[in-house]
């Protein structure tokens, strides 16, 4: 009886009691469909490196630290003027980070699944003596560090990211103790500190990711690799801050000035010292 019903509808008709059905129907399964595989959809689609690292390379000559020019630097009465250094953008372009580098990496996920970091490393580009000659400046460090500190040293064989400790020491292998994990659109941010205080290093920085169960590792630079220059036996002039006008930078020699600082020494290593040859 309903059969004979149904074929008195005209296809006009017909077709307006069967297409909403239909479509809720396939709806309702494209929803279920996507709650049960959209991660998996989404992870397919998503083309790229599972992680987006920008990086931040601290500039030692404005915001303080120790960097190398190449030459000499015309001074009045052994004095040079900071803010006028600082404002040579030319002059700087050739600054070279001397001992250490600080380098700010912000991690951002592009999965759905949880992606986890499991080690930071230095892979070296190249490694030779540090060049004689040109100038060193020590200026003041300025402002705090926010994200989590972690020591590479360059100069060490495992060249592994590594608690940092005080007085120069790196203490144990920094992801022995910490777990850092990001998913889709999350942001961790994590201050990397190169050392070397007897080679002229080029380098990468070396993310070891778990993704999916599967280990992986992407290497990191600024367009190029990073460099970290150790401290030379020689240079042609040392500059340190005035000890009575701020602002001002005075002449000094590398043993005065390392008698200040504590980036002149050695890194050690917790298990053991590396000591400069």
């Amino acid at each position: 009886m309903i059969f004979s019903w149904w074929t008195r509808l005209s296809a006009a008709w017909q077709a307006m009691v069967i297409v909403p059905i239909v479509t809720g129907l396939a709806g309702g399964l494209v929803a279920i469909f996507f709650n049960v595989y959209g991660a998996e959809i989404s992870d397919t689609i998503q083309s790229g490196p599972p992680l987006r690292v920008t990086v931040d390379v601290r500039d030692s000559a404005l915001e303080g630290g120790y960097f190398r020019l190449p030459g000499r630097i015309p001074a009045k009465n052994g004095k040079v003027d900071q803010w006028d250094l600082q404002n040579d953008t030319k002059l700087l372009k050739d600054a070279i980070d001397i001992g250490h580098s600080l380098i700010q990496l912000t991690i951002e996920g592009r999965r759905s699944h949880t992606i986890a970091i499991t080690d930071i490393r230095a892979k070296i580009v190249k490694r030779t003596a540090p060049q004689d000659g040109g100038t060193l400046f020590i200026t003041p460090s300025q402002g705090s560090e926010d994200a989590p500190l972690m020591g590479v040293s360059l100069d060490d064989p495992s060249l592994r990211a590594r608690e940092q400790g005080g007085n120069n020491y790196l203490l144990r292998p920094y992801f022995d103790g910490h777990s850092i994990t990001v998913t889709d659109g999350e942001v961790v941010t994590l201050l990397v500190k190169p050392s070397s205080y007897r080679d002229d290093v080029v380098y990468y920085l070396t993310l070891e990711i778990v993704v999916d169960g599967k280990k992986t590792t992407m290497a990191v630079g600024n367009g190029h690799p990073f460099r970290t220059m150790g401290y030379a036996t020689r240079y042609d002039d040392v500059y340190k801050p005035d000890d009575e006008t701020p602002g001002l930078l005075e002449e000094t020699d590398l043993g005065e000035a390392c008698k200040e600082i504590a980036q002149c020494k050695p890194i050690r290593i917790s298990h053991g010292a590396t000591r400069r040859k």
